[in-house]
């Protein structure tokens, strides 16, 4: 299942355009978050969830790149001003993953249950999370957060931006000596043939 995208939730400093977020710094999950973070111009901090509220409330970070219905569980709606919307900087995708050691010793039976049960969770839970999505923004909003829309040409150049964010994470693990690029080929075709 992917989350709804992710957006830029700041405290003080008010989002007008793609260059009002940059040198902020942005509470960030790392990997993925991490590169699109800095392309942005913003500076990504990591921090656990839950520290997040104390960061933004000393000023450690001024903002966070968080799903809507991240911000209510942890409380820092009341410390946010400004928000973005209509924008994608990136999701998270949740999985649950079975050993093909132990799947091949079920029984085909089990399997096939497994399969029906997985492809209904994944439909339920995707519009569970849209449903979520739009009552928690609205929820923000009613709190007091400005939500923004980016210029035009400002989103266009963010789709292009994000587009490169897969790209060098690939890159970035092939230096290290892992399949980076191995797995986000296989991640596509995947994709590609789930539509």
């Amino acid at each position: 299942m992917v989350l709804p995208p992710y957006q830029v939730l700041t405290s003080n400093s008010e989002i007008t355009d793609l260059n009002s977020l940059r040198n902020l710094k942005l509470r960030t999950t790392g990997g993925a978050k991490e590169i699109a973070t800095t392309k942005i111009g913003a500076v990504p901090v990591q921090i656990s969830a839950p520290e997040t509220r104390d960061a933004l409330s000393r000023g450690t970070i001024d903002g966070v790149l968080f799903p809507h219905s991240s911000v209510l569980p942890y409380d820092i709606h009341p410390l946010l001003k400004y928000g973005t919307q209509d924008v994608n900087f990136g999701s998270f995708v949740v999985t649950y993953v079975i050993s093909q050691e132990r799947w091949d010793a079920l029984d085909e039976d089990v399997q096939a249950a497994l399969v029906q049960a997985g492809d209904e969770a994944i439909t339920k839970g995707c519009e569970a999370a849209d449903d979520l999505d739009l009552k928690d923004k609205q929820t923000i909003a009613d709190s007091g957060v400005t939500f923004v829309s980016l210029p035009d040409e400002d989103k266009a150049r963010l789709g292009e931006l994000m587009g490169e964010v897969s790209q060098q994470w690939a890159s970035d693990l092939d230096a290290r000596g892992r399949p980076g690029t191995d797995i986000l080929n296989a991640f596509r075709a995947a994709l590609e043939k789930a539509d």
